[in-house]
């Protein structure tokens, strides 16, 4: 079976809402996907996270965070040179079998709906449609209505 690509996957969601192109996904990259040259670092992905409304930075389990109304859709993880993000386990699974050089999890992640995303191997385009995603996810979660206990 061949891979999806990071647009297959994100268009085959049961997730509305997502505010990407994915015409653009498609295209192979015309730069260097490898981050050495291009120095993806937490900084890039800060500038492209709090360019979204109601963007707040934080902190969560002592790391530098970016939070929307606030819930948790960015957290850098500077001992594996990665960022977190939110997103579905579906999306997870065909993320990491379609590029596990970029996309992967540590065990503490098994069962919570987050992936971890290698800043050396992303490119900055991946990079901003799946910070795109996770806003939209964490901005869902906080929509859903409250149960009464």
């Amino acid at each position: 079976m061949r891979n999806k690509s990071l647009a297959q996957i994100l268009r085959s969601s049961p997730f509305v809402g997502l505010d990407f192109d994915p015409s653009r996904a498609d295209d192979p990259p015309t730069e260097n996907v490898f981050n050495e040259e291009m120095n993806i670092t937490y900084e890039t992905v800060r500038q492209i996270a709090i360019a979204l409304p109601s963007v707040e930075d934080g902190l969560s389990y002592g790391a530098p965070a970016l939070k929307v109304r606030k819930k948790l859709f960015v957290r850098l993880r500077e001992d594996l040179n990665a960022i977190v993000l939110k997103t579905t386990f579906e999306e997870r699974e065909e993320l990491m079998a379609a590029d596990a050089d970029v996309y992967f999890i540590t065990d503490h992640y098994l069962n919570w709906p987050y992936v971890l995303v290698n800043l050396t191997n992303v490119s900055e385009e991946a990079l901003g449609d799946m910070i795109h995603r996770s806003y939209n996810l964490a901005i869902a979660e906080g929509k859903k209505p409250k149960v009464a206990k």
